[in-house]
């Protein structure tokens, strides 16, 4: 038979070797957390009351083994059938109820940016509508506009809010009417004490007041005018109110409208920077990100949404840039080769000509960056499409076989690389070379990253570590 639950391994241990179901649990655990001395005691006592009971010993063994094997990865029934009761609940929901469904599960997660953007796009691809955030629409939670067959975006997901202040402002405006201006919602919520800057700046660089005021720029530079209101109750209603003047400036250009909403909200959501080129970016071959990801090089134009410096093993340094477009969001490495040609390009809203490789695994995508260029919108045309071709988890393209020939010159360096090799993946389309300076070729075939060929070339030498 075929183990499916972990149940099943305690009931092998107490049929066949003789355990209890408490010690029997004791040994489910043991497998687990892989501890080697344990191990070496439970196999003994599992082998010898097998043995006991006229199992022979090869046999205990082998079961043994494969009760080991088995543990590492198997669930616990208990567990099992919940979660796919639960997948099921939730598949027929996201089916027959997505909106609901998205509302439901972005409001769960709205203080997690990756996963609330996760969302977003999800929702997006299943044509699910999202309404921006909007201070007379907008709850603390997702909610639906059914008449709009849309989610509207919930005000306390915006940075720097928070569900008490965002219950307040919605409750002030169920009880005494729609906020008529910024200057109208300072003076009814100043006596709450609830308002402060931050939440006021990343309101209104979300949208939030884009049906009050359109002009984000000009309401972020007048903010102190507005901050500066207090409530009247004693003036007369049969006077209108007045309020000081917004200051003349004009709005932001479009980049920097989106960046500054980007700060505010997590991601792109009313629009996104690289969306004003992306007919002239087709007509002159450049690839989108989700494109880029299925193929074995491509040349994209992005925007640059965050980035860090880390350090190989070998202590190199490179960069893992976020970047992102229209079609979505990926993040890239580079390395110190062309790192040092474009270090003062990477800054977040920096908008760049991207060359990259990419290669998939069973896990991800990943991608490199080869060449990195300042975008010049007006400078496309003279683009050529890179040789590409298409890559498949499954099976590998014949050009894609390479030999890895690393040339030794010390018995130093023939350690420092063998343990360097013996953490590489197996089963990928790198044959390895050493040149001691006999050449004698390993047997297996290694799937190396390009964090995998740093670490040799800085073992070795550049000189000394070639793909062929």
């Amino acid at each position: 038979g075929v183990m499916v639950y972990q149940e099943q391994v305690m009931q092998i241990a107490q049929a066949i070797g003789g355990y209890t179901l408490g010690q029997a649990d004791i040994l489910r655990r043991a497998m687990g957390k892989k501890n080697k001395d344990e191990m070496l005691a439970q196999k003994k006592r599992f082998v010898d009351g097998a043995v006991e009971r006229g199992v022979s010993l090869d046999i205990a063994e082998r079961l043994f083994e494969q009760m080991n094997k088995f543990a590492g990865y198997g669930f616990n029934k208990s567990h099992s059938t919940p979660y796919g009761l639960l997948t099921y609940q939730t598949a027929f929901l996201k089916a027959n109820y997505k909106m609901e469904f998205f509302a439901a599960i972005m409001t769960l997660d709205m203080g997690n940016t990756d996963k609330l953007y996760a969302y977003y796009q999800d929702a997006q691809k299943n044509g699910a509508t999202i309404i921006p955030p909007h201070i007379n629409e907008s709850e603390s939670d997702f909610i639906i506009d059914y008449p709009k067959n849309a989610i509207v975006y919930s005000l306390a997901a915006i940075k720097g809010s928070g569900e008490y202040v965002v219950n307040e402002i919605v409750k002030e405006r169920k009880a005494n009417g729609l906020y008529q201006s910024i200057f109208d919602l300072v003076e009814r919520l100043e006596p709450k004490k609830i308002l402060n800057r931050r939440f006021m700046e990343n309101f209104i660089k979300s949208g939030a007041f884009d049906k009050l005021h359109p002009n984000r720029r000009q309401l972020l530079e007048s903010l102190d005018l507005a901050m500066s209101v207090k409530s009247n109750d004693d003036q007369g209603s049969l006077f209108e109110k007045s309020y000081p003047q917004l200051l003349k400036v004009d709005e932001w250009n479009e980049t920097e409208k989106l960046q500054n909403e980007f700060s505010a909200i997590g991601f792109y959501i009313s629009n996104h920077p690289i969306r004003q080129y992306e007919e002239e970016l087709k007509r002159c071959h450049f690839l989108t990100i989700a494109e880029a990801k299925e193929v074995s090089k491509a040349r994209v134009v992005a925007i640059i949404n965050d980035y860090s410096f880390k350090k190989t093993k070998t202590q190199s340094r490179f960069c893992v840039l976020q970047v992102s477009d229209a079609s979505g969001v990926a993040e890239v490495s580079m390395f110190s080769e062309t790192l040092a040609n474009c270090r003062d390009l990477i800054a977040v809203g920096n908008i760049v000509s991207l060359d990259l490789s990419c290669s998939k695994n069973e896990e991800q995508t990943r991608m490199f960056v080869e060449k990195m260029q300042k975008f010049d919108p007006k400078n496309m045309k003279g683009n050529k499409p890179l040789k590409s071709f298409a890559i498949r988890e499954s099976s590998k393209p014949a050009s894609l076989e390479k030999t890895f020939q690393i040339k030794i010159k010390s018995k130093e360096e023939l350690i420092a690389v063998k343990n360097l090799i013996d953490n590489f993946k197996k089963n990928g389309n790198y044959s390895i070379e050493l040149s001691l300076p006999e050449k004698i070729s390993l047997p297996d075939k290694y799937d190396l990253s390009q964090y995998d060929i740093l670490d040799l070339r800085r073992l070795v030498g550049a000189d000394n570590a070639k793909v062929i």
